[in-house]
């Protein structure tokens, strides 16, 4: 297929798919063109966004999305690894009703956020001591000025690709709306490309932050070596080494750090740990929290009006103490592994040229012949391939993410994973020739 007609080709499909997801969604796309008037965009979330618009849910209840036009949706992308519990956990419910009886804005002191803290910092070596914030965005930006508090250093290092939150996407093109760190970048997975970028400034390094796996970028794993790489020349320069672990702590359980053995000084994290509420934590060596102690003479002045706002601290509590322990957080990473593996076999017995990327359950799809181990931008044919795909997927009521990511949920049922297999063999099958052209591209 030669690439102006593969282009055609791909146009002519995505055109007929939209039009028939018009034809089953017209009260969200009534309600989308009302959004615009006041909401800039027409949301308030630009990732929920995809063409010709998304549709608007009614209710949900454990796994299921019902949107206001009555479509059921099985939900693979459990807001972005952040609705781990699923819609409803019981546990979740009634920790929050319960709270909610004692009062809401409360401005003081509570029981609740000493309790989370206890669990986290005996869940996650890092963590001596920890302090909440309101999301991961949030919670990264005081691991990046701690430490540089901390050594009295600017220079922050940062991997291209990499997203820590609406005010730190290292795309490689870059971000106007990113906060004004002084960012010197590497290269995820390339250790010498990376000790490089820094080879002028190693005295001024006041950071090295990494993801280890890079989530918004691709759901890329890092090496082994170059997570180790990045932990000895953190000791070596005296640099403060931040892991971003809003999506890996999840994984296991002890998170990235478990899975790695490699634990970072600081360690950031957010999205589940909430228990569904808007939720970041920051923390890590006593030494440099210590930054925190009001009598501390260079003390940090961190505030937050819901720091620890009732809600998000008894939710949190009660998923990370009764629900997600670690042997159910060891149990559905295994999950995760075995469901990517049966996708990989189904696309192999299809004939349709596929990687899968990620870690337990948290995967990416890319159209490719070749492996992928770094962040790679798609061609704009592999988007629009993702794009049929996704939105084929949503026609078959699988709920995914539009740049071809999938998130579980404790709430995901074996049903819910043998519709997935079902509905993506189908869509592999029916669009495989498409699929596979865009594979040589890439």
């Amino acid at each position: 297929m030669g690439l102006s007609i593969m282009e055609n080709k791909i146009t002519e499909v995505l055109n007929a798919i939209e039009q028939d997801y018009e034809q089953r969604t017209p009260n969200s796309k009534v309600a989308m063109t009302d959004a615009a008037r006041s909401l800039a965009g027409g949301d308030t979330r630009n990732v929920l966004q995809f063409s010709p618009y998304p549709f608007v849910v009614q209710s949900a209840k454990g796994s299921a999305l019902i949107d206001i036009d009555g479509n059921t949706y099985r939900d693979f992308i459990n807001d972005y690894s952040a609705g781990l519990y699923g819609h409803s956990e019981p546990v979740i419910q009634q920790a929050i009703i319960e709270a909610v009886k004692q009062g809401i804005n409360l401005g003081a002191v509570t029981r609740y956020e000493s309790q989370l803290a206890d669990v986290l910092v005996e869940r996650y070596p890092a963590l001596e001591k920890v302090r909440f914030t309101n999301s991961g965005t949030e919670a990264n930006m005081m691991a990046f000025a701690t430490a540089r508090v901390y050594t009295g250093r600017e220079k922050i290092l940062v991997m291209r690709g990499g997203y820590h939150g609406n005010a730190f996407h290292f795309s490689a093109a870059g971000d106007r709306s990113n906060a004004p760190f002084d960012f010197v970048y590497g290269t995820y997975n390339d250790l010498q490309a990376t000790e490089q970028a820094i080879a002028d400034c190693a005295s001024e390094l006041a950071a090295i932050v990494v993801e280890p796996m890079m989530g918004a970028g691709g759901c890329i794993p890092a090496e082994q070596g170059f997570l180790q790489g990045l932990r000895d020349i953190a000791d070596h320069t005296g640099a403060v080494l931040i892991f971003d672990e809003v999506i890996t702590s999840r994984m296991c359980s002890q998170g990235g750090q478990g899975i790695y053995g490699i634990i970072p000084d600081i360690m950031a994290c957010g999205k589940f740990l909430g228990g569904g509420g808007s939720f970041g934590a920051f923390g890590g060596r006593e030494q440099i929290m210590a930054l925190y102690q009001p009598t501390h003479p260079n003390a940090i002045s961190h505030g937050g009006t819901f720091n620890n706002d009732v809600i998000t601290m008894a939710a949190g509590l009660a998923g990370l103490r009764d629900v997600y322990t670690p042997e159910v957080a060891e149990h559905f990473f295994q999950k995760g592994t075995c469901f990517a593996e049966d996708l990989r076999g189904i696309a192999a017995d299809v004939g349709v040229s596929l990687q899968i990327t990620g870690m337990g359950t948290v995967m990416s799809f890319y159209f490719s012949q070749s492996q992928i181990n770094a962040y790679t931008p798609p061609t704009p044919n592999q988007s629009e391939a993702l794009a049929i795909f996704h939105m084929a997927m949503l026609e078959r009521g699988i709920y995914l993410a539009r740049r071809g990511s999938i998130t579980l949920s404790l709430a995901n049922t074996q049903e819910d994973i043998a519709a997935f297999k079902a509905a993506f063999s189908e869509v592999l099958s029916n669009y495989s020739d498409i699929l596979n052209e865009v594979a040589k591209d890439h």
